[in-house]
């Protein structure tokens, strides 16, 4: 059995990806998701660390951090299956493939919220200083 020709694209289900900017969005989110949260989540960390802002401030970014690492761990674990099923040469399930978009794009928005609290935490930390002195 022969697969598709090399010049037409298809994604891991063996579907055509559709238009340019489905395939945009999807790669928007992989960089935004799960490659950034490799280095997001040790830099708001870090920013809360060296703050020392209030507990509400530390429990809120903790939070988004656990919970960006849980998706990421997700999104890893869907993204192993499917690449066995890739493989192995079979289309990957409807359930691994939407399940494996829906852990990118949560993981996606949880690095955007975290990244969004590291920003204001520094904005804070600044505006206070600054009227300090």
């Amino acid at each position: 059995m022969q697969g598709p020709p090399a010049t037409e694209l298809r994604d891991l289900a063996g579907r055509s990806p559709g238009t340019l900017s489905d395939m945009l969005f999807g790669n928007a989110a992989f960089l935004v998701g799960p490659v950034s949260a490799l280095l997001m989540v040790p830099l708001a960390l870090a920013v809360i660390a060296v703050l020392r802002r209030p507990r509400w401030a530390v429990f809120a970014t903790v939070a988004l951090a656990a919970g960006v690492g849980i998706t990421w761990l997700v999104y890893l674990v869907l993204w192993y299956q499917a690449f066995d099923y890739s493989d192995a040469g079979r289309p990957v399930p409807s359930p691994i493939d939407a399940a494996s978009n829906t852990a990118m794009a949560l993981c996606a928005g949880g690095v955007l919220l975290l990244g969004a609290t590291a920003l204001g935490t520094i904005t804070l930390a600044w505006r206070t200083k600054i009227r300090h002195r």
